[in-house]
């Protein structure tokens, strides 16, 4: 089966395992940007794209900006918050948005 999005099963193993670690139950996940279109470069980053029902605590970002550094990815990925963004990034983010399944219930 081929992935929906512009990553390799293995990478897309350590980013779920991260997420479903430190994203609290309730946040949906997408990847959007080049991965999500295939539009990809050597040095292309992976965007993420996170919305609950309140806006992700600074904490929680940090643990998961940490996590994703230290990990083996070979990329940088870049978080962003749908609660914390203007009208005009969402529907750019909500054209080419893929959904990454979690289970991130605890």
């Amino acid at each position: 089966m081929t992935s929906p999005i512009d990553i390799t099963p293995y990478h897309l193993q350590i980013v779920q395992d991260i997420l479903r670690r430190y994203l609290p139950s309730g946040f949906c996940v997408w990847v959007f940007g080049s991965r999500a279109t295939w539009a990809t470069r050597y040095s292309s980053d992976l965007d993420i794209a996170v919305q609950g029902a309140n806006k992700l605590d600074f904490d929680t970002r940090l643990a998961i900006d940490i996590a994703f550094d230290e990990s083996e990815l070979p990329y940088t990925v870049d978080i962003i918050d749908l609660n914390d963004i203007d009208a005009k990034f969402k529907q750019i983010v909500d054209k080419e948005k893929i959904p990454l399944h979690i289970d991130n219930t605890k």
